[in-house]
């Protein structure tokens, strides 16, 4: 699960963009008589017909159109539930899941007592083809076996839910009616309206994978149940490789289907609320790689029509914006620039919105790529700093999460590039007048990586005032180094951050109490965020 050297790879093919390695590889598949198919139609979807790769905005792909007899509706299963919320949690949430094969009339019904269901609502269906010549199974297939898998994602959007209120859901399909299955009932709940209390918790982590790891920090999520989780980047890890290179990458489709079983005891329940890792730009469909993300997932996608886990949305007192740092990465450059500057305007006119909103306490941004970290693993983005941070700065983000990096690192809280003020564990920060904290948190179970200065945590802190080299990659691919004093907490482990957001009262204001917790419940840092 490590990324690949960049040096295995040719210059020449590196410096294309993802656009056009996916022609390429289209082109290339093309010559070797794969059929290519249009869209199918909801229709055709229902008698077994097959969606193109990358849904609606897809460029034609490697796809086979599949009828295939139809299998009882009885004998398939629903598995792999998970939802996430629009951008109004207090009344929207999607119901995600898979279906082994296709079937007629999915739906979900829902009730606020159990077993007391609505009349079905139906879902949309998603079906994503991936052919087995272009991928490398990490199972042994046999070899009577088809030459394409199929995946059928399902998604219901929910809208005009009651505030603050468990919900009960179950989802089917004609000839598998749940609903008398209490086994198989999950729950989910809507977040109170904007301008409660604003006491709540969310979690987050990035680079989980798949294996026993993944799963002690998925049953962490549980034991902690937050109001949501914040899962960014490198989620399953189906591609091996850097990703974006679809001719060279390694690619195992079904992984994906492990991911969604194994973390499905949580995900049915709380909601997973995505950022794009470079793992997630699958080059075989779409030129900007998102078409299984597209097809698997469904984020509120607000910041333009068309834009793919770019979004922003609030909970309670708190604004959260997901940003696609592949967009400015210069360390895996495969859709670097590919918004066109979109993403930039965007961002900063969200930013200016959040912080002229008086019901508005935190701004908490979210994505992969590390503006700021000292592991060399993936190193810290430039691209980054260049053109995110300013922004940062000068709307006063109080918290930038992401992952990449497979470690815990928090920095102290940083302004125009330097550290402003040291803030060992279980220290405060005001981000009005220190600037903002930056967190690396790719402990989700995939693998760990390495630093090059000691681990200093809370409990086991080491000298820390020497100078630490961050890894960077310029706009060229060429690495280097640079030494930094913001450095402040660094773990080796498994691990994921919880941060609890707790009231003002009439005479303190409100704050954010974060945490690292290691996969085996152990605090690792700990920080008061509050603004003055």
């Amino acid at each position: 699960m490590a990324e690949t050297p960049r040096n295995s790879r040719s210059q020449a093919y590196r410096r294309l963009s993802l656009a056009e390695k996916h022609d390429k590889f289209v082109n290339r598949y093309s010559r070797r008589t794969l059929f290519r198919v249009g869209a199918v139609s909801g229709a055709a979807l229902a008698a077994g017909g097959v969606l193109l790769p990358g849904s609606a905005a897809a460029s034609p792909g490697p796809t086979v159109l599949l009828n295939a007899d139809k299998v009882a509706g009885s004998a398939l299963r629903p598995f792999g539930r998970h939802i996430a919320y629009g951008a109004d949690p207090s009344q929207q949430v999607v119901v995600s899941w898979q279906v082994p094969a296709a079937v007629t009339a999915p739906f979900v019904r829902i009730g606020t007592v159990p077993g007391d269901f609505s009349p079905p609502i139906p879902a949309e269906v998603r079906a994503l083809t991936s052919q087995m010549s272009w991928q490398h199974p990490v199972e042994e297939v046999p070899p009577n076996s088809p030459k394409s898998i199929t995946q059928y994602y399902l998604h219901a959007r929910i809208d005009r839910l009651l505030p603050n209120t468990t919900y009960y859901y179950v989802v089917g399909h004609e000839g598998y009616d749940p609903a008398a299955r209490l086994g198989e009932m999950a729950s989910f709940r809507t977040a109170p309206a904007p301008g409660g209390d604003g006491t709540f918790s969310f979690t987050a982590f990035g680079d989980q994978g798949v294996g026993y790891n993944a799963v002690a920090t998925s049953s962490l999520i549980a034991g902690l149940d937050p109001a949501f989780h914040l899962a960014m980047g490198d989620l399953s890890y189906a591609l091996e490789g850097e990703g974006g290179h679809p001719e060279e990458d390694k690619y195992d489709a079904r992984l994906w289907d492990s991911f969604f079983v194994q973390n499905e005891p949580v995900t049915a329940g709380i909601p997973w609320m995505m950022a794009l890792g470079n793992h997630e730009m699958e080059g075989w469909y779409s030129a900007d790689g998102y078409g299984g993300v597209r097809a698997r997932f469904t984020m509120p996608d607000n910041a333009w029509n068309g834009s793919t886990c770019i979004y922003s949305w609030r909970y309670q007192n708190v604004g959260l914006i997901s940003l696609d740092g592949n967009d400015v990465c210069y360390n895996s450059p495969s859709n670097l620039d590919y918004t066109k500057g979109k993403q930039l305007t965007w961002l900063g006119r969200t930013l200016a919105a959040f912080r002229a909103d008086p019901t508005i306490d935190f701004i908490v941004v979210y994505c992969h790529q590390c503006t700021y970290s000292t592991c060399h693993s993936n190193g810290a983005e430039l691209g980054a700093q260049k053109d995110w941070a300013p922004l940062f700065d000068k709307y006063q983000v109080d918290l930038v999460l992401n992952g990449h990096n497979h470690i815990y690192e928090r920095t102290d809280p940083i302004r125009a590039g330097k550290a402003v003020k040291k803030v060992p564990s279980r220290g405060t920060t005001d981000p009005v007048k220190d600037g903002t904290t930056y967190i690396t948190a790719g402990g989700g179970g995939g693998s760990v990586s390495e630093f090059p200065a000691p681990d200093t945590y809370l409990g086991h802190e080491t000298a820390n005032d020497t100078p630490v080299p961050m890894k960077y990659s310029e706009r060229d691919g060429q690495d280097r180094t640079k030494k930094v004093t913001w450095s402040r907490v660094r773990f080796r482990g498994y691990s994921l951050v919880s941060v609890g957001v707790i009231a003002g009262t009439g005479t303190t204001p409100p704050k954010m109490d974060v945490r690292a917790i290691s996969a085996d419940g152990t605090l690792v840092d700990q920080i008061i965020v509050q603004r003055s």
